[in-house]
């Protein structure tokens, strides 16, 4: 049966851990993939490096697209050669492709999403440019506003002993203040009336 390569081959052929480190890097800092088609079978490669090094990694993977079958992967890395099978670049490479062809909206509500936002504390992992390096600050904010909305949605029985204190102190601390003001105001308000009452004692004395 003809069956395009799609996410569930890559799962048959990659662990789940390592196809969640391809699709963070892939969202993060995305390869220069180049895709070369001929007949039924596909070639994805990859140079990855910045322009000023000497020695850039070359990635390759060679997919039958009818069968849905991973032909060969080769890299020129340290890991690869170590592993002869796959390595971090595989994993990029082949994510970024399925990203590419079958659009992002495909991996929503897919293991790999669910390993995605477990990882990286960001719920929408897949919505464009949110991992990327460039929006770090963006992610972060993101990560706080999500703990914050989390702290303050508990119930109080969920609130850790530490932060009881501070919330009694508070109460506290208020009340004391209110009193203090109150008091402050029954005091002036006093004074005034004996003033008041000073002032016609000494007039009736004087007529």
């Amino acid at each position: 049966m003809n069956d395009t390569y799609k996410l569930k081959h890559a799962l048959r052929d990659f662990r789940l851990s390592e196809l969640t480190d391809g699709a963070e890097n892939a969202l993060t800092e995305p390869f220069n993939m180049q895709i070369q088609r001929q007949q039924n079978q596909v070639k994805i490669s990859s140079r990855s490096g910045k322009s000023t090094d000497i020695y850039h990694i070359h990635t390759e993977i060679l997919l039958d697209e009818e069968w849905g079958d991973l032909i060969e992967t080769q890299c020129s890395c340290r890991n690869f050669a170590n592993d002869g099978y796959t390595c971090e670049h595989i994993q990029t490479l082949l994510i970024q492709y399925l990203m590419k062809r079958d659009g992002m909206d495909s991996f929503k509500g897919t293991v790999i999403e669910r390993e995605l936002i477990r990882k990286t504390g960001i719920q929408t992992p897949f919505l464009p440019g949110i991992l990327r390096r460039t929006d770090a600050a963006l992610k972060v904010m993101l990560q706080q506003s999500q703990k914050e909305r989390k702290k303050a949605d508990r119930p109080i029985w969920q609130v850790s002993p530490m932060e009881m204190p501070a919330i009694r102190c508070n109460g506290t601390e208020n009340k004391r203040n209110t009193g203090n003001k109150s008091n402050t105001g029954n005091i002036r308000n006093g004074s005034g009336r004996n003033a008041a009452g000073k002032t016609a004692k000494n007039h009736l004395q004087h007529v």
